[in-house]
C-alpha cells in the first residue's frame, strides 16, 4: 500500500494551472471539446497512451513532447515521487478501458504486479495528452 493511498500523475487544475473561467478560453481545453455522445469505446491511442505514460513514468524518463505543455509542466517537478509510486506497484499487467467521461477522457482499470489503479487521461485532437490522473483502486483479482 502506498504512504500517499493515491497517485495523482496531473489533476485538471494542476495540470492546466487555471481556474474554471480560464478553462473555458484554454486553446487545449477548447481542442478536446466534450461530445454530447456517449462513448462505450475508448478513444483511439488511449490506452496506448496510458500505457507509454504509465512506463515512462516508471523508467523516469518520459517523453515530454507527447504531453501538453501544462501537463509536461506539472510532471518535470513531481516525477521523482510518481516514479517511486509507480515502481513500488510493480509492472503493468493490463489496461482496460472501464467508460468514457462526459468531458472526454477515458477511464481505465490497470492492474500491476503489486496493485490496482483507477486511471483517466484526456488528448487532445493531436494524441498528447492533456491530463492524466491515477488512484489507486480496488479491483477484484484476474
Amino acid at each position: 500500500m502506498l504512504k500517499s493511498g493515491r497517485i495523482a500523475f496531473l489533476s485538471l487544475l494542476l495540470a492546466h494551472a487555471v481556474d474554471a473561467s480560464a478553462q473555458r478560453t484554454s486553446p487545449e481545453v477548447k481542442s478536446a471539446a466534450p461530445s454530447s455522445v456517449t462513448r462505450t469505446m475508448p478513444q483511439p491511442d488511449s490506452a496506448a497512451a496510458m500505457r507509454r505514460l504509465l512506463a515512462e513514468v516508471a523508467s523516469g524518463k518520459p517523453n515530454y513532447d507527447l504531453l501538453a505543455p501544462a501537463m509536461a509542466a506539472t510532471l518535470r517537478e513531481r516525477l521523482p515521487t510518481y516514479q517511486q509510486e509507480l515502481l513500488a506497484l510493480g509492472l503493468v499487467k493490463s489496461v482496460t478501458f472501464a467508460l468514457a467521461t462526459p468531458d472526454g477522457a477515458d477511464i481505465f482499470d490497470v492492474r500491476l504486479a503489486n496493485g490496482s489503479l483507477k486511471c483517466m487521461i484526456r488528448l487532445d485532437p493531436q494524441g498528447k495528452v492533456l491530463v492524466a490522473d491515477c488512484r489507486e483502486a480496488a479491483l477484484p483479482p484476474l
